[in-house]
């Protein structure tokens, strides 16, 4: 084999294997991900990601050992979960019983345009009626009004 070839293909297999991360080493993004998948474990309210208490960097940690021992986001959220119950989430699941915290919005965005419509639509149709309302007229009082009228114009 010529040498520019053996030279041409140990870079295209240098090129490859540079693209792929090391054994141990994770992806930043997929760190930055978990991590913000979680309030602080002391509960202070701050995201995980924020929190500058001992345990908020203990938990930072054993997220990163756990991912780079090869454990996917969903395991280490199942884990957390377990140890914690769900209020250490950021986010609430989307099944079972905390779907409602995700619907709830949509049906109170709905049922308020539905009422607003309603409301609305009902005093047009009041103020409809009271223009409809003619108030009698006194015959002699119109004449009046006539007269005066014609004086100034």
């Amino acid at each position: 084999m010529p040498l520019k070839t053996i030279v041409i293909l140990t870079a295209v297999i240098l090129l490859v294997l540079s693209g792929f991360p090391t054994l141990g080493e994770v992806n930043q993004d997929v760190l930055n991900d978990v991590i913000h998948s979680f309030w602080a474990p002391d509960f202070c309210g701050m995201n995980l990601a924020d929190c500058p208490a001992d345990s908020a960097e203990e938990m930072r940690n054993q997220i990163k050992e756990m991912l780079e021992q090869g454990k996917t986001k969903q395991e280490i959220i199942n884990y957390y979960t377990n140890l914690y119950g769900t209020k250490i989430l950021a986010e609430p699941p989307k099944t079972g019983v905390f779907a409602a915290v995700w619907i709830m919005p949509a049906i109170a965005i709905v049922a308020g345009g539905v009422l607003v419509y309603t409301v609305v639509r009902k005093r047009r149709k009041e103020e409809k009626v009271e223009e409809k309302k003619e108030l009698p007229v006194d015959d002699d009082l119109s004449m009046e009004v006539e007269k005066e009228l014609k004086k100034y114009l």
